[in-house]
């Protein structure tokens, strides 16, 4: 059963696509959905993120269940309003919006940018290595997180093997932040 569909289905595949009355009107008004390799995330309107899928890594937001067939809110969201959303193959990062970015899931290889200590968590958990950084994006590979400032930086934490983090090639991961400049270009100063 293929649960990244949101249906309760006994079909292995869905070839048309079909309407999720959770994630519909009257019920929600969804404004941002991101995938990742088996659950899904939705962004409503009033700042809540809905999650379903495989639970394999945590990926959903709750420690109980490994799979949820149909969207379920993310508890933790529920009193912090949700910005923007993002999943990697069994992550996930968003940006409040308050502007603190919090992320749960798999982190084997440091995407969840909490370090190598938190190989996985059902909890969403602030990355406080970016508490003050105006982060504007964010944008989730299979086991990579990457971070755009307001003034141009990109951040990035994660597995690099193959260059994904802007570094040589090769390297397994990052233990630390890093920051890749990508201009010349002073940070304008807040005033």
């Amino acid at each position: 059963m293929k649960l990244q569909l949101g249906h309760a289905l006994s079909q292995p595949f869905v070839a048309v696509p079909s309407k999720l009355a959770m994630l519909s009107s009257p019920c929600c008004f969804p404004i941002q959905i991101a995938a990742g390799t088996s659950h899904a995330l939705c962004l409503v309107d009033n700042g809540e993120v809905i999650a379903w899928g495989s639970n394999s890594h945590g990926q959903l937001g709750v420690s109980s269940e490994v799979e949820v067939s149909e969207p379920r809110r993310i508890p933790t969201f529920q009193n912090l309003p949700v910005a923007s959303i993002a999943c990697g193959g069994f992550h996930n990062v968003c940006i409040c919006s308050n502007g603190s970015i919090y992320s749960w899931g798999g982190g084997m290889y440091g995407q969840l940018g909490q370090g190598l200590n938190v190989l996985s968590s059902s909890q969403a958990l602030q990355i406080t290595k970016l508490k003050g950084v105006d982060i504007q994006s964010v944008c989730c590979g299979q086991n990579h997180s990457l971070f755009l400032s307001s003034c141009g930086t990109v951040y990035a934490c994660g597995n690099g093997f193959y260059g994904q983090l802007g570094l040589d090639v090769g390297i397994d991961y990052v233990l630390l932040w890093l920051k890749i400049a990508c201009s010349s270009f002073p940070c304008p100063s807040k005033s």
